[in-house]
């Protein structure tokens, strides 16, 4: 499927070319919720329920990346 610019293909990759867009058909949110929580090349989930909209990259003052205390690794020195 195609809308002239992106093409949508239907696999169960995380992870999709530049101008292509990778889509996976699901019956049990419960479980694919359960497989992304625990896949280790992902950062975050966003959507209702986790990270709201548009605030993937406003992380809050305690959100460390890959949830590593940086000052704790800093005074730990």
């Amino acid at each position: 499927m195609t809308d002239g610019r992106t093409l949508l293909t239907e696999s169960a990759q995380l992870f999709s070319p530049i101008s292509h867009l990778f889509y996976e058909r699901y019956s049990d949110a419960e479980a694919l919720e359960n497989l992304l929580k625990h896949h280790p090349d992902l950062q975050c989930i966003i959507g209702e329920g986790h990270i709201p909209f548009g605030m993937a990259q406003e992380p809050g003052l305690f959100s460390y990346a890959d949830d590593v205390d940086t000052m704790a690794f800093f005074l730990s020195l």
